[in-house]
């Protein structure tokens, strides 16, 4: 984080779209529009949606009664993950995909890489033998923060890249990133069984 606040090519007024509030306003008009999910989604993903509108319906809840939590907006590096990292003797040298650098809380930053890296974690454990659960995970990658606030951090980014995708798609317009959208809304569910929310 430090590293990133001397960076010259951060300007105040850049910020992620949608935002964290307009993300909740996004999901909230998705998940009240059920009975259209069939005109844009196939068969597979509306029977996944609906087994488990539970599910998604918890997340919204628990985002819109943890928005508080978020520390300000600090210029942060949004997909920090294994491939856009470069490192030297145990330094990080070199960060790639620039364009990821916004002004975000750093909970959503940190705790959608902490998701990204526990999951990575679980898929490389063949022998199952992982006992991290993905709070303690979260606590060993970011000390500082809070592992709460970190999962809240995880589904917030969750949330906002299917967000991103569906925002066209309830408009009536296509989405470029349309092939996706299952991807992220499994990994919304996901998240919810991982911290057991």
């Amino acid at each position: 984080s430090r590293a990133l606040k001397s960076l010259p090519l951060i300007k105040n007024h850049i910020q992620i779209e949608p935002g964290v509030e307009e993300t909740l306003e996004i999901f909230q008009s998705f998940l009240s529009q059920q009975h259209q999910w069939s005109c844009f989604l196939d068969e597979t993903t509306v029977g996944f949606l609906s087994n488990n509108l539970t599910s998604y319906k918890k997340s919204f809840s628990f985002l819109e009664n943890t928005l508080d939590i978020f520390s300000q907006p600090t210029p942060v590096h949004y997909d920090l993950h294994s491939h856009n990292i470069f490192m030297k003797n145990n330094k990080v040298t070199a960060l790639l995909d620039l364009d990821s650098i916004v002004l975000l809380p750093p909970e959503v930053a940190y705790g959608f890489a902490s998701f990204k890296l526990y999951r990575q974690s679980l898929s490389l454990n063949k022998e199952n033998t992982y006992k991290l659960t993905f709070a303690e995970f979260c606590q060993l990658m970011v000390p500082e923060l809070r592992p709460i606030d970190m999962i809240s951090g995880a589904l917030v980014e969750v949330m906002r890249r299917t967000c991103f995708i569906l925002k066209p798609i309830l408009s009536g317009q296509a989405s470029p990133w349309r092939s996706v959208l299952d991807i992220q809304l499994l990994a919304i569910h996901e998240i919810n069984l991982l911290s057991e929310l």
